[in-house]
């Protein structure tokens, strides 16, 4: 009985073993975080994980820059990560622990730097000539410095600074004739490329008579004036109205040039661009001077010229602009003698209702007399001497003060001559009158002479119709002429000729 009380004894003893094994058993934690790692912009941020745990868990964060919107939690449950703004230019790391137990899960937590930027506002400055203080808006979250100015009429303040600010540029008054212009450079380190201010200064404007004074500078020098001729040649040192060929008006602009036969000394020369400025110039006289080249299309922008006289430069070429016609205060034009012009006359010389003279002979001027010129209500005098024209002279001649018409040794001339002719006027200058002249000859004319011949005045005794081609018996009314005597009908070519009967 005793040796049963010990066994049940043990068994008490054994059983009560086991119940303390079985409760002593730790509990298996599971514990998951998803997702384990979380991306932010350099901006302040918030985001949120969840935890999966079956038991109570614990949050930390290691770095300050990161918060957790709880420290603990139990079960199943959520945790908002939040970030503040990262104000620098790296990317910076953390770790959110999420722990029960022994089990950890870390959440990487990442942000990016900021991009650095940098603009600026105002940054062309256009400065007139009294200068000024303008201001640049920096816009940016890098520091920056300001390069200095690598001029001394510049100056600039302050010269570096940390976010957005202002520049102040300071631009002192300029004493030049010339356009100036700088930039200056505002640097980040954290930039690979500087951004630039670009100042831009006005020039002082020159005078009308200062630039006449420069353009007559040009010219001299163009010509190489300094080898003039000593009579002719303009003295730098002095005011050029004292120079010769130059007249000024009472504004003391330059409306007259003359450079005359002899003048230049050395070499051929071509009229500067300067020239244009010129812009009150009313005479200009360019005669046996050496010139060369096109005339230039601005000349025909100088609408107050009265007289060109552009003659006896046989080195001139091209022919005339039909902006000729702009030139509409034109009373003379004379281009004779420069044998290397060419082209016909423009139509638009009929806008030159002033012109009184117009002399093209021998200036390579060629092509038809165009209709246009009968438009010249004011034409007194026309001559083309051993001229390039061609094709029959058109009926224009009629015209209320035309008194001189001489056309001579122009071969390419044919055809009959027109009526109008006969209707060329006397000049009469107070008590002076002046008959007027025709000079016809040389040419291939054809036919007879017009009857409107009679009609000339009646102290008319230049009318010279020899060595063309015309024939047939003279219109007795033109016969009967008072000064017919003293006219130059013949002789014609060989095979050609007028008779009286």
């Amino acid at each position: 009985m005793k040796q049963f009380s010990t066994v049940l004894k043990a068994a008490a003893v054994m059983a009560a073993s086991l119940l303390l094994f079985s409760c002593s058993k730790p509990k298996v934690i599971e514990l998951s975080v998803s997702p384990q790692a979380v991306n932010f912009d350099a901006a302040a941020g918030e985001k949120t994980v969840s935890v999966s745990c079956n038991d109570s868990w614990t949050v930390t964060a290691s770095q300050a820059w990161v918060s957790v919107s709880q420290s603990n939690g139990e079960n199943n449950g959520a945790v908002k990560i939040s970030v503040s703004a990262n104000e620098t230019f790296s990317d910076r790391f953390a770790d959110v622990t999420v722990k029960s137990g022994e089990k950890s899960v870390n959440v990487v937590v990442s942000q990016m730097g900021m991009n650095p930027s940098m603009g600026l506002t105002g940054s062309n400055i256009e400065a007139k000539v009294e200068g000024g203080t303008f201001e640049v808006i920096v816009t940016t979250n890098t520091e920056w410095t300001v390069a200095t100015p690598s001029v001394d009429w510049v100056s600039v303040s302050p010269a570096s600074g940390k976010g957005d600010g202002k520049i102040v540029v300071t631009v002192k008054p300029t004493d030049l004739y010339e356009t100036r212009a700088t930039e200056i450079a505002v640097e980040s380190k954290q930039l690979p490329l500087p951004a630039t201010i670009k100042v831009k200064q006005e020039a002082l404007t020159y005078t009308a008579h200062q630039k006449d004074s420069l353009a007559l500078v040009a010219v001299y020098n163009a010509a190489d004036g300094a080898n003039w001729k000593e009579s002719r040649k303009w003295d730098l040192e002095k005011p050029i109205n004292e120079w010769p060929g130059i007249k000024l008006d009472e504004e003391g602009r330059v409306i007259e040039m003359s450079i005359t036969n002899g003048t230049v000394t050395t070499n051929e020369w071509e009229i500067p661009s300067e020239f244009a400025d010129l812009s009150a110039l009313q005479t200009l006289q360019i005669v046996g001077s050496k010139l060369k080249g096109d005339i230039p299309e601005f000349l025909y922008d100088i609408t107050t010229l009265k007289v060109i006289r552009f003659n006896t430069n046989p080195k001139v070429t091209g022919g005339l602009s039909a902006k000729l016609g702009q030139l509409t205060e034109l009373t003379e034009l004379y281009i004779n003698g420069n044998s290397g012009m060419s082209g016909s006359l423009p139509k638009e010389i009929g806008n030159l209702t002033k012109l009184a003279r117009l002399n093209i002979s021998e200036s390579g001027i060629d092509g038809a007399i165009p209709v246009e010129l009968g438009q010249c209500v004011g034409l007194e005098q026309f001559m083309a001497f051993k001229s390039k024209l061609t094709g029959e002279l058109p009926d224009i001649w009629d015209l209320p003060v035309l008194q001189t018409v001489m056309v001579r040794d122009s071969q390419g001339l044919t055809g009959d001559l027109p009526a109008s002719l006969g209707k060329l006027k006397p000049m009469v200058k107070g008590t002076t009158v002046t008959a007027p002249s025709l000079q016809l000859y040389g040419c291939n004319f054809t036919g007879n002479i017009p009857e409107s011949f009679a009609e000339l005045h009646e102290n008319t005794k230049q009318v010279y119709v020899q060595g063309n081609k015309m024939s047939g018996v003279i219109p007795a009314s033109v016969q009967a002429h008072k000064n017919f005597a003293n006219w130059k009908i013949g002789p014609q070519q060989d095979g050609y000729g007028l008779t009286l009967e």
